[in-house]
């Protein structure tokens, strides 16, 4: 402790010396004790002050506190466990308060260094309570006084627009936007778009709206084009219908009108559920959310009803439009006429149906009727010589017929993995933990260990997600490799890598080969059912393929060269099928 005499003494003493805290007669000698608080506190702001004071002035010594002291004590009135207390209260209260101050002075740096006019308004009184740089420079001698660098006390009220805003945002207590045209000084004319944010307070009153405004004055440079856009739109040849935040329509254009029958000025202020049949309601109401949930343009096909109550069936493209702090402004649906595009779909799904059945029964009826005809012939034979043929025969007859039997079990094989995966179960899996599984179960199969077998290297291996069922793309993985072993037989070196890439929302899985590859003939009849260059094949493995990565949303792509290999290439989408 040190101690000092008179005021003057003590303020040359805190010049060469940083006290902890200073203890300060409220009645010192040389000097008035507010007027020294004042002083201290203005010169050295970190430094906590108590006060000393008797009891006929202690209201004074509360007051003090006011002007910058931490604590106050009574002289004669307290002793040393509450002088320490007093001591350690008023050092942690400065402390508290200097990191206050601290986190006051960066926020009111960074509001200041906003590009933005910023306001802070009192809902009750409507008064400008704290305003940035960029609102008094902006608003200087409409809102604030002439001095920019003024305390933000306007000397004229908001403008009706924005009482009325602050008004809606106290009532609403939500963010709430107006778009305002403005004349500032030397009547510059403006046009601003205005955001009221509520900031409710801790007490009875309705709290604070943060006003902040965005200058879209540039807005009006594009004018000049409106005529375009608007020709534009009233020449697309898609139906546009754009409805506001509460899905009432706003606008339809011409196409539209030649799609659905009604006119711009008939559904102007109606709701898309009219063009909706009961049925339909929640399909467009899903739609609609999602979009809005993902922010992003969603699509679906939809049956919708004209205004002559007949139905169509349409594509529907739903897209939300959001200002820039986020509030969704518009929506707008583009629909696509399907109708006829279905209907010769479907023809042409029956015609190329009847001549796949056509080929698949006459696969089938070749397929076995070659077997069982051998059957026959070799029971037949045996039959009639059953007598006279030694056992060696008989037993070959048999074997030989035993054969062909095992040939049909292994069609009705083929059959039933045909079959097998109508359904599969598509989720989002790592297709990189998929490939290292199998690979794993790969290099153990007794016809694999002659072939050099590589994959992505596990060290370098990142996560690689998209949708698919396991299950299958495993079966595909298994047909496609034995394909591939089966024609490195004759390879001096052969070998199988597999290869993931990723691009434009698809996991690119490539399996290739230096086998001996594939003639173009040969690639055209890949997925003819029954056609197959193998001794024992079936001709139903890649068409089974196909069937089970069209059912994933995956497509196949090969490439192949006589005596050059092939790659197989599986486009597996990260992303779900949103048609």
């Amino acid at each position: 402790m040190s101690h000092t005499g008179c005021i003057a003494d003590g303020l040359e003493f805190l010049k060469s010396h940083s006290p902890d805290v200073l203890i300060l007669d409220l009645n010192p000698k040389g000097g008035n004790g507010i007027g020294v608080v004042r002083t201290i506190r203005s010169t050295y702001p970190g430094l906590p002050i108590i006060v000393l004071t008797s009891g006929e002035n202690e209201d004074t010594a509360t007051d003090v506190q006011g002007f910058g002291a931490q604590d106050y004590l009574v002289k004669g009135k307290f002793d040393a466990a509450m002088l320490n207390r007093s001591v350690r209260y008023a050092i942690d209260c400065k402390n508290r308060d200097m990191a206050l101050s601290k986190h006051q002075t960066l926020l009111h740096t960074f509001i200041d260094a906003l590009d933005h006019p910023l306001m802070l308004i009192d809902s009750d009184s409507g008064d400008i309570t704290m305003a940035n740089a960029k609102a008094r420079k902006l608003f200087s001698g409409i809102l604030f006084s002439g001095d920019a660098a003024c305390d933000p006390t306007g000397p004229a009220p908001l403008p009706g627009v924005l009482a009325e805003l602050i008004e809606q945002v106290k009532t609403r207590q939500t963010v709430i936007s107006r778009y305002v045209n403005m004349t500032l000084e030397k009547g510059r004319q403006i046009r601003l778009a205005f955001y009221g944010c509520p900031l409710p307070s801790s007490s009875d009153s309705s709290g604070r709206v943060v006003l902040y405004g965005h200058d879209i004055t540039w807005l009006s440079k594009l004018q000049p084009d409106w005529p375009v856009l608007v020709t534009a739109m009233e020449q697309f040849p898609e139906a546009v219908l754009i409805m506001d935040e509460d899905r009432t329509i706003r606008y339809v254009n011409p196409a539209f009108e030649t799609q659905f029958g009604y006119s711009n000025a008939e559904i102007n202020g109606k709701s898309p559920n009219l063009l909706i049949p009961v049925k339909q309601l929640p399909d467009l109401d899903a739609l609609i959310r999602q979009s809005i949930e993902h922010g992003e343009a969603w699509a679906e096909s939809l049956v919708c009803r004209k205004k002559d109550l007949s139905l169509l069936e349409v594509n529907v493209r739903v897209s939300p439009v959001f200002d820039d702090l986020g509030r969704l402004i518009n929506i707008v649906a583009v629909t696509q006429d399907v109708t006829g595009k279905k209907r010769l779909k479907s023809i042409e799904e029956a015609s190329s149906m009847t001549e796949n059945l056509g080929s698949i029964f006459s696969g089938i009826r070749h397929e076995i009727g070659n077997p069982m005809n051998s059957i026959k012939m070799a029971l037949t034979v045996l039959n009639k010589n059953l007598g006279h043929y030694p056992e060696a025969t008989i037993q070959e007859f048999i074997e030989r017929s035993l054969n062909e039997v095992e040939r049909v079990e292994s069609l009705l094989k083929e059959f039933k993995n045909f079959s097998l995966f109508e359904s599969p179960s598509v989720e989002k899996n790592r297709i990189d933990v998929i490939l290292q599984g199998f690979l794993g179960g790969m290099k153990k199969k007794e016809s694999a260990r002659h072939i050099a077998v590589s994959g992505p290297p596990v060290r370098d291996r990142k996560e690689v997600w998209a949708y698919t069922d396991p299950q299958a793309l495993e079966q595909v993985l298994a047909t496609l490799t034995d394909n591939a072993i089966d024609a490195l037989e004759s390879t001096a070196q052969p070998r199988i890598q597999f290869r993931l890439t990723e691009s434009a929302g698809l996991v690119h899985l490539d399996i290739s080969d230096n086998g001996c590859g594939m003639t173009e003939d040969q690639q055209k009849a890949l997925f003819t059912p029954f056609n197959t260059s193998k001794m024992n094949g079936t001709g139903l493995g890649l068409v089974m393929v196909k069937k089970m990565l069209a059912r994933m949303d995956t497509t196949i792509r090969i490439k192949s060269s006589p005596e050059a290999g092939t790659c197989v290439t599986l486009a597996i989408p990260t992303e779900k099928n949103r048609h």
